[in-house]
């Protein structure tokens, strides 16, 4: 595991403090205190003996200092959740304790003395280590199970079902969908999901139980839930244009995603939710209110912890629904609000834009939706952070239109036809068909409670296009687009 070998290269180094970041902390303190004691140097010698403290059998944390101080070199403190007692709740630090480490870190980290402090936690290190010992501390984040890791643990299930008559053994192509859906969970996570799916599923392991686990751990993840969708794009009339690009450019290790730009109500949600089934990739949907705190460092924690949840579960879709309304702030100038918030929302999420254009793993293709570009600051938009230029999803044409109706008359059972859907968004039309079906009448009839917003965000939707003519491409076929534009001004 890369996070073990980084471990210790860093007491190698001499670091007299670390601090690993982990959602498994008795797994990790098991690995870490596995690994210190079977270390060897190149000439086989031992070198390292670990020492644990746990607060529950030890509730004095003035016993870590002890346990360093009366060690003998070579000692390694492992110390659960020791970040705990570094801060006081409304006094700031521990004074006597961090003083005692800030103290003695040149001491620990002689190769006379050398000794070395192991905290192990969840939370991230900004928020756990005081800034005054900060640069003394080595961080270490010990990352969910890998791929190989959950094909060990799927073989390992597997093998122990076998001898269970109802137990259907998946195909290697069923096998390699399952460890997809496992990706991102935590190791025992993964193991009782596993064994919870062949229990319910009356012999067999499937995905989806799996991925619908996995949804209830996401949901303890602030800012990002887990989107199980149906829709494909069978259900999705247009976007020829912007379907063709995605679908040849998803899976190619260069991509980064794309932004689509529109009017409410013409199905971008839906595209971005509709790709995940078409390519097999899970989608992420964010939730940018979630992720700013009320105390001083929280926003950016929550921030930092959501980048990290998305980079776990690469290869994924995230979907950041309506982005002018999650980012209108960081710029600054337009909104306001980097006067009034201290600069948090653009701190928090410089991380993230930053993550956009040169953080981003590989498998990460984030998919923007936005109604009012005048609202985003201009460098969530540059050539850089997405593929191409914004996608411009009008309202349908004609021929869409009655597409989307048959569509949905079909869906909701109903019948009939409004006497006039000029300036109508596909959301419109599913609406009426919806309507139709609760009034038991025809969509004709149905057609009076229906007012698009064309006519209700008329000027707004005029200055939207006035923007997009030479700024974006079309999403759907050009030639259609212009009888669209015909049509609906």
């Amino acid at each position: 595991m890369e996070s073990l070998k980084q471990l210790l290269t860093a007491l190698r180094a001499g670091y007299p403090y670390l601090y690993v970041e982990t959602n498994e902390i008795n797994e990790t303190v098991n690995s870490i205190v596995d690994t210190v004691e079977n270390y060897q140097n190149v000439n086989g010698d031992k070198i390292y003996w670990p020492a644990l403290w746990d607060f529950e059998k030890s509730p004095d944390p003035e016993q870590v200092l002890l346990l360093l101080e009366e060690s003998a070199k070579g000692t390694v403190v492992v110390a659960k959740n020791f970040n705990w007692f570094l801060k006081k709740e409304y006094e700031g630090i521990d004074k006597a304790i961090v003083s005692a480490l800030q103290n003695n870190s040149d001491i620990y980290s002689s190769r006379d003395y050398r000794k070395a402090l192991i905290i192990v936690s969840n939370e991230s290190f900004g928020s756990a280590i005081p800034k005054e010992i900060n640069k003394d501390f080595f961080p270490v984040q010990f990352e969910p199970a890998s791929r190989s890791e959950i094909e060990r643990i799927y073989d390992s299930i597997v093998d122990g079902a076998k001898d269970n008559p109802k137990f259907k053994n998946p195909s290697e192509e069923e096998k390699q969908i399952v460890i997809d859906s496992a990706l991102g969970m935590t190791r025992r996570d993964c193991t009782n999901a596993l064994a919870y799916s062949i229990i319910d599923d009356g012999g067999e392991l499937k995905a989806k139980t799996v991925s619908k686990l996995k949804a209830k751990d996401i949901e303890k993840t602030a800012g990002i839930k887990f989107g199980d969708y149906p829709d494909t794009f069978k259900t999705l009339k247009g976007y020829e244009v912007v379907k063709d690009f995605v679908l040849g450019t998803i899976k190619s290790p260069l991509s980064k995603g794309i932004m689509l730009l529109g009017p409410p109500g013409t199905g971008k949600t839906k595209f971005s939710r509709c790709i995940g089934n078409e390519v097999g990739l899970p989608v992420f949907e964010m939730e940018c209110a979630e992720l700013f705190g009320g105390l001083v460092g929280d926003s950016e924690k929550l921030w930092g912890e959501l980048i990290r949840f998305i980079t776990a579960n690469a290869p994924c879709i995230l979907l950041i629904d309506e982005i002018e309304k999650g980012f209108a702030g960081a710029g600054g100038s337009r909104s306001g609000s980097a006067g009034t918030d201290g600069g948090t929302t653009t701190r928090s999420t410089s991380q993230f834009l930053k993550f956009l254009s040169d953080g981003r793993p590989e498998g990460i293709y984030v998919i923007a939706t936005c109604n009012d570009i005048s609202a985003l600051p201009p460098e969530w938009v540059r050539p850089g952070r997405w593929d191409t230029s914004p996608f411009f999803v009008d309202l349908p044409n004609d021929e869409e239109k009655v597409e989307i109706l048959e569509y949905y008359k079909e869906l909701h059972g109903v019948v009939g036809t409004p006497a006039d859907m000029h300036g109508w968004a596909g959301a419109e039309i599913e609406a009426v068909c919806r309507i139709s079906k609760m009034r038991s009448e025809t969509i004709g009839e149905a057609a009076r409670w229906v007012i698009p917003n064309s006519v209700t965000m008329g000027d707004e939707i005029k200055s939207l296009r006035k923007w997009a003519e030479k700024r974006t491409i079309s999403a759907s076929t050009t030639i259609k687009r212009k009888k669209a534009r015909a049509v609906e001004l």
